[in-house]
């Protein structure tokens, strides 16, 4: 899930920055999840957890300005 949304939030940012339009909302929908058994225990902690539902404060840097494109080296 944590790639996902990073995979999925630069390649958002990325063509907005090509296409040179604002930045808009991103909405995640899975239609499955999985938990393994060696994390179960720690799923059961972080539901228990009340500050868990709380929003992270921190956020992704924006994407710096100028070419998002690869760099090639020129060949002679």
């Amino acid at each position: 899930m944590c790639s996902d949304v990073f995979s999925f939030t630069f390649l958002q940012e990325m063509l907005a920055r090509e296409l040179g339009v604002p930045l808009g909302s991103y909405v995640h929908q899975v239609g499955t999840l999985h938990l393994y058994d060696p994390d179960h225990a720690r799923a059961l902690e972080v539901l228990a957890d009340p500050s868990a539902a709380a929003v992270p404060p921190w956020r992704f840097p924006a994407m710096p300005e100028g070419d998002t494109g690869p760099t090639y080296a020129k060949s002679s």
